[in-house]
């Protein structure tokens, strides 16, 4: 059976955005939801079909999931999902124990009333996703809106490359971190850990925030499996 079989069927249809992006997109869905397995081997002729695209746009694509850490390709035998070990998980939280606290600390000092209103809003939707059953869908759901909280925290910095370096690092355990979505525990931390993140920023105390990030960080560092 080749991978087209297995995929989802897509309604992905070519307008202002380049086929690459929306291929990128697509395929890192499949990634996080499971449809593609750690290890599968992705065909750049398959993607080519699926599309309905040349195999041109599908290359690129699979250079950028590359990119991202998603993707695995091998010189002359082809591009896989990238199976990670718990060395590169704990890399990946290494490198955002060390930028984001920073990030943060440096933008209590400045953020906006405005900025505030925002995040709050962005964590009321994040619990009231939380309040619902669990599923893949709303485990999806809640990974996407913690995320949405974090980078709008950290997007008040204009530190336009750390953030694309953290936008890259969230991208490399995003898959991990769905999965760790589905238990009640990821949802009672992430709502007193952001409702502690919003009281600090109110309070312009970048210090004791970047204090509670990082220890945070480390925690979910020591929480995560990579094999379940």
């Amino acid at each position: 059976m080749d991978m087209s079989d297995k995929l989802p069927k897509t309604s992905i249809k070519v307008n202002s955005r380049r086929m690459k992006d929306l291929i990128t997109e697509e395929v890192t869905n499949w990634i996080m939801s499971g449809a593609l397995d750690a290890g599968q081997r992705i065909r750049e002729d398959e993607l080519a079909t699926v599309f309905g695209v040349s195999r041109i746009p599908a290359r690129e694509a699979l250079h950028e999931l590359a990119g991202r850490g998603l993707v695995e390709i091998e010189p002359f035998i082809g591009a896989f999902v990238k199976e990670l070990s718990d060395q590169d998980v704990q890399e990946v939280y290494l490198l955002r124990s060390l930028l984001e606290p920073a990030v943060a600390k440096a933008v209590a000092f400045t953020i906006t009333p405005e900025r505030l209103e925002k995040l709050e809003v962005i964590q009321e939707q994040l619990e009231e996703i939380c309040s619902q059953p669990r599923c893949l869908e709303n485990s999806k759901e809640i990974y996407a809106k913690n995320r949405e909280f974090h980078i709008g925290i950290y997007e008040s910095s204009n530190m336009d490359r750390t953030l694309k370096i953290i936008n890259n690092l969230w991208d490399n355990i995003a898959f991990i971190r769905i999965r760790a979505a589905y238990s009640e525990k990821y949802s009672e931390q992430s709502r007193s850990e952001h409702r502690l993140y919003l009281k600090l920023l109110r309070e312009h105390k970048g210090e004791e925030l970047a204090t509670e990030l990082k220890k945070n960080l480390e925690s979910h560092a020591r929480d995560i499996n990579p094999s379940n």
